[in-house]
Parts: C-alpha cells; structure tokens; sequence
C-alpha cells in the first residue's frame, strides 16, 4: 500500500468517526450550549480569570504576597463559575459529548498504536484488561 492510499484510509477514517452517533450527540451539544447566554458569559469571565493568571505566571520569579493572593482569588473565582457552569444542563451534556467523544477517539488511537506498533499495553491500558469486547484485541487474550 503506497501513501496515497494510506491517506485515503485515513480520509475514510475520518469520515466514519465524522459520522459517528458520538460525533453527531458531541456537535449537537455544542451547538445547544453555544445558544446559552449562561454559558457564553459563565465562559468568558473563566477565561478571564486564566488570562490573569498566565500573566501572572509570566512574571516569573516576581512573585510576592499581593500576587500569590491574587493568583488564590483566580483561583477561587474560576471554582465558583465552573460550578455554575456545571449546574447548567446544556453545559453538562455538553461535556459528557465530549468526553464520550475523546474516549472513541482514544481507543482509535489504541488499536492504531497496537496494529501499528503491536503495542498490547498502550491498547489495553484503559480497556479494563478484558479484549473481548475490544474491536481492536478481539479473540487476542
């Protein structure tokens, strides 16, 4: 198999998982988290607060007492907004997407890494040890 084709497996490939009931529910999420204004706001003043402290943590050494109370204050404040934002359920469900998403993702990853490499440990790691019901080890126990 030359490149070409590999890149169209490839291609194949990301069309599947483009396709997925996963990928499908994740973009859907998104889209009714990106409708609320809880969300976008709750959002912003997070990323706010990150801003802040990476220029904080940009100083360097420069650290003194007013600065490590800042950096508390950030700190405390970002908790504070991402318990909002976790108690709004287009947030929630969103993130659930997600994460359900980037498992796929990470167990595509596993059996790429086994077929390519026949790296067992990296393809069992977060599979529980059972390849039975595995697409990528089946029948390899």
């Amino acid at each position: 198999m030359d490149s070409n084709q590999v890149f169209i497996k490839t291609y194949e490939l990301g069309e599947a998982i483009n396709g997925s009931p996963v990928c499908i529910k994740m973009r859907e999420a998104e889209e009714a988290a990106k409708r609320s204004p809880a969300i976008e706001n709750g959002t912003e003043r997070f990323m706010a607060h990150q801003n802040a402290l990476q220029t904080i943590f940009s100083m360097g050494e420069n650290l003194d007492g007013g600065v490590v109370d800042a950096i508390k204050l950030h700190r405390e404040s970002m908790k504070a907004i991402q318990d909002e934002l976790n108690s709004i359920p287009e947030y929630t469900q969103m993130q659930a997407a997600r994460n359900e998403f980037q498992a796929l993702i990470s167990q595509v990853n596993q059996i790429l890494g086994f077929i390519v490499q026949g790296d067992t440990e990296q393809a069992t790691a977060s599979c529980g040890g059972s390849c039975s019901s595995c697409a990528g080890c089946a029948g390899r126990e």
